[in-house]
């Protein structure tokens, strides 16, 4: 009996207190330095280094007005810049080859064809037309009001119905597609003397045309007709002008539409005698990022997010130097945003970055698509080396010739003008002194870590730890 209470009043040892004080202690500091992060940059001597696009590059991509994010698809709800000065920007679409203005009683006809509609969803956009007087820096024509174009769109309702709605989000003329999926229409642009643009439409089974909508809302001059079309993948559009000495401007046609050998036809699939715009670079649309102000260690971040992929391989993102440039033909390709399955406790179907590692074969970095994803990099020009800090992972590249002199430059390559692909400028100051400490005491993740986001980590160590630490205190006071 005595033995029994002298047990039951054993103190933990010393050791143990001191062992428990240093973990609660360890964990409590991360919890800190996750809702209050210390910038690296004020821990350790680092240069004062930026990020920044490189200009007078693809005519696909589009930049915010503070330079600070770049889009391979119109950015929405944004002010930016789409294209080059040369020659006006249209997604999806094309611009005609001449001008029009008041007075002249002058005319656009829009003959289209739509077929093989693969779904009726509500709000699906078949094709676009209207005027403007230079670039379309949107998705879509719907939105805030402008006063540098007016245009129309055939929109799904509900079921087969479809409505024809002005850009101002009023509809003007609805109808009912065949139970064929296919549809034929007639659009003709009218310029009045008294300046104002009327739209008439007239559906190819005869009906006589009628006025179904007029604007005054476009200033200046001159202004030039335009059509865009949904991706194939929605359904099958043609648009010709079958006015003599009126076609499409070549040059202005969105890489991914097809155009006929006249200029007076596009698509979005091809035919026989259709073919593409032939792209200046001769391959992807792509976008210099150049790492500035770097002498001897640097930090770096750029944020990057995908929107709904629906093709196999999205972008690639690969390291070069400025001294190698425009062709970039000496280069490391870090990695490919592409679609994988992903093993976890049930197998799936995702996105994921794949990195090439040689010899070694090929990794996958699962990274969902439709939310931003951080990239840290890490420069020392001391070792001609840099460290690429992405999900849970880490990218090695040891060059001498893309650290040793000049500018390292990150390239975008963009392999599909279908999906969107946004890249952030952040700043250095958003990697902390927590996720470098998880990127140096875990270097390396299973799939299983891989899907906790870096900043949790710590509070997943913290909820088993003091139940465990709890449970050995308790057992220690019983033995």
């Amino acid at each position: 009996m005595e033995v029994f209470e002298r047990n039951t009043n054993r103190r933990p040892s010393c050791l143990n207190v001191f062992i428990s004080h240093v973990i609660s202690l360890f964990l409590y500091a991360c919890l800190f330095l996750h809702f209050h992060p210390v910038p690296y940059s004020h821990v350790f001597d680092i240069d004062h280094t930026n990020l920044a696009f490189r200009m007078s590059q693809s005519f696909q991509m589009c930049f915010s007005t503070d330079n600070r994010m770049v889009s391979n698809i119109p950015i929405e709800n944004m002010r930016q810049t789409c294209g080059n000065t040369q020659t006006p920007y249209i997604f999806g679409g094309a611009f005609t080859n001449r001008s029009f203005i008041f007075g002249n009683e002058e005319q656009i006809v829009f003959d289209v064809d739509v077929s093989k509609i693969r779904h009726y969803s509500p709000g699906l956009i078949l094709f676009e037309f209207g005027v403007s007087k230079g670039a379309i820096e949107r998705q879509v024509l719907l939105g805030p009001l402008s006063y540098t174009f007016f245009g129309w769109m055939l929109t799904v309702l509900d079921g087969r119905k479809v409505a024809l709605v002005n850009s101002e989000g009023r509809i003007v003329h609805s109808s009912t597609i065949s139970v064929f999926d296919q549809v034929s229409f007639a659009f003709y642009i009218e310029f009045k003397s008294n300046r104002t643009i009327v739209l008439k439409a007239q559906e190819k089974n005869g009906k006589v045309a009628e006025i179904v909508d007029k604007t005054r809302s476009i200033r200046g001059k001159p202004k030039w007709g335009f059509a865009k079309i949904c991706r194939p993948g929605d359904a099958y559009v043609t648009i010709k002008l079958p006015r003599n000495m009126m076609a499409f401007n070549r040059s202005t046609l969105f890489p991914t539409l097809y155009i006929a050998d006249d200029n007076r036809i596009i698509s979005n699939f091809r035919h026989s005698s259709f073919s593409r715009k032939k792209n200046q670079n001769k391959d992807h649309a792509f976008q210099d990022i150049m790492l500035l102000n770097c002498k001897t260690k640097c930090v770096y971040v750029l944020n990057f997010r995908v929107e709904q992929p629906t093709v196999q391989d999205v972008f690639s993102l690969i390291l070069t130097n400025s001294q190698f440039l425009p062709s970039a033909h000496y280069n490391v390709t870090l990695f490919t945003y592409t679609k994988c399955s992903v093993k976890n406790f049930v197998t799936y179907e995702s996105f994921c970055l794949l990195v090439n590692r040689g010899y070694l074969g090929n990794f996958l970095i699962p990274l969902p698509p439709n939310e931003w994803h951080s990239l840290t990099i890490m420069v020392d020009r001391q070792h001609q080396s840099a460290s690429f800090l992405v999900g849970m992972y880490e990218i090695k590249v040891e060059n001498g010739y893309l650290f040793e002199q000049d500018t390292p430059i990150l390239r975008t390559v963009m392999l599909t003008l279908e999906n969107s692909v946004k890249i952030y400028l952040a700043e250095s100051d958003d990697f902390d002194i927590l996720k470098w400490f998880i990127f140096k005491v875990f270097p390396y993740k299973g799939y299983d870590l891989s899907l906790i986001p870096i900043q949790h980590l710590f509070l997943l160590i913290f909820l088993f730890v003091i139940p465990y630490y709890w449970f050995n205190r308790e057992g220690g006071r019983q033995t």
